[in-house]
């Protein structure tokens, strides 16, 4: 008998196993990676062997397994087991980069995210949820120009009080919440990048930018978010330091933690606190502390790139724009709307002003530009044509309270 032939076991590198088994295998691994995830190995293991023994097949041995499982490209797993997101963000290869700059406001990157802290109400104490923040970051310098915090969506609203914070000095905003701290970042910005949300789309952003000679906004390449990765450090950055505040989350980077408490009823830090907390790590760390990549501070850096040194000249201080709601108003909401003998309607609700009446008879097809904030529904602010300033229409409904549409 040790002269017969022996059956070959498929050699080196090669499935030894019965097609059958291997297919039990496959499918077992599929469905527990999708749809048991928090299901482990020797849970799928022990479904392979109930699966081979209900089909009269062999079940592999628990070696055999293990080294099956082991042999999934890691991207596949992360893949099948937390979406092809975080799997790509992981494991693609970064193609290209955003251009160099080379100083203060040549070009500046916006984003929004949900910030990792339950925050409570202002008025009992009990956690509402997690607010978005808005910032946006100065490429050459590392230095934060503005951030906003709000309960709502992103929308054009958060983009233009943004861009206004970005625009203008932040004195009276430091002082008003008590942050005695210096933050002499802002100014007129050459260029802003942006990704594809729908608000960095918006006709208003794109007026703005025209208004105060800004190029037209740049967005990112679809689906590589690499090329916004300054602004996406710097909110990983943050996220990072906000563990340490009561009721913080656990997200890391898409891949679930399991945490011990609930930070719903952690929950203590109302909106204007966690406001005047960014505040104090923004001015008082982050700009003070040397960037890991340009090994500068942010804050001498802007410095040197404002004021020059011995063998560079500077930028120079930009100029203070003196109105500040003429500046959020060129980036708020936008409408085009005829003017009717009743005055101007949006949303179902009449707006009237003398100022009206010289344009009562420019014709059905005649549309004027109106700006609103969202955040009062009472009045809008129509764009007069000629003098090319804002005039403030209030509601006809008089007892209309200041709220928010």
């Amino acid at each position: 008998t040790c002269l017969l032939p022996r059956g070959r076991s498929g050699g080196r590198g090669r499935l030894r196993l019965d097609l059958r088994v291997e297919e039990v295998i496959t499918e077992v691994r599929l469905e527990f990676s999708r749809h048991r995830k928090e299901a482990k190995n020797h849970h799928a293991f022990a479904e392979i062997r109930n699966r081979c023994v209900r089909r009269g097949l062999i079940p592999p041995s628990h070696n055999t397994l293990r080294s099956r499982f082991a042999g999934v490209p890691a991207r596949e797993r992360v893949g099948l087991k937390y979406g092809k997101k975080v799997a790509r963000e992981r494991y693609e290869h970064i193609r290209g980069k955003t251009p160099e700059t080379t100083f203060p406001l040549e070009r500046i990157q916006i984003d929004h995210t949900l910030v990792d802290v339950v925050c409570a109400s202002a008025f009992d104490r009990e956690h509402v949820g997690r607010p978005w923040i808005t910032i946006a970051l100065d490429e050459c310098t590392r230095a934060v120009l503005a951030f906003v915090l709000t309960w709502e969506y992103p929308n054009a609203s958060t983009v233009a009080q943004c861009m206004t914070r970005v625009m203008t000095p932040k004195d009276e905003w430091l002082e008003r919440v008590g942050v005695p701290l210096p933050w002499p970042m802002y100014g007129t910005p050459n260029s802003v990048y942006l990704d594809n949300a729908a608000e960095f789309w918006s006709r208003a952003l794109f007026y703005g930018c025209r208004e105060y000679g800004i190029a037209p906004p740049e967005h990112r390449p679809p689906g590589l978010v690499h090329f916004g990765g300054i602004i996406e450090r710097f909110m990983g950055t943050a996220m990072d330091q906000m563990r340490l505040l009561p009721a913080a989350t656990a997200r890391d980077r898409g891949f679930d933690k399991v945490k011990t408490r609930n930070p719903n009823e952690a929950a203590e830090m109302t909106l204007d606190e966690l406001e005047v907390w960014m505040l104090e790590f923004i001015c008082g760390q982050y700009h003070v502390r040397p960037h890991s990549t340009t090994k500068q501070r942010p804050d001498l850096a802007w410095e040197r790139g404002i004021y020059g040194t011995e063998k560079r000249a500077g930028a120079g201080l930009p100029p203070i724009i003196a109105d500040k709601q003429k500046l959020y108003l060129d980036f708020a909401d936008i409408e085009d709307r005829t003017i009717e003998r009743y005055g101007m309607r949006w949303d179902n609700i009449e707006y009237w002003d003398e100022v009206l009446r010289p344009f009562l008879d420019a014709g059905e097809q005649r549309k004027f530009v109106v700006r609103r904030n969202p955040y009062d529904a009472s009045r809008i602010y129509f764009l007069h044509p000629i003098e090319g300033t804002y005039c403030e229409l209030r509601c006809e409904q008089i007892t209309l309270p200041n709220v928010s549409v």
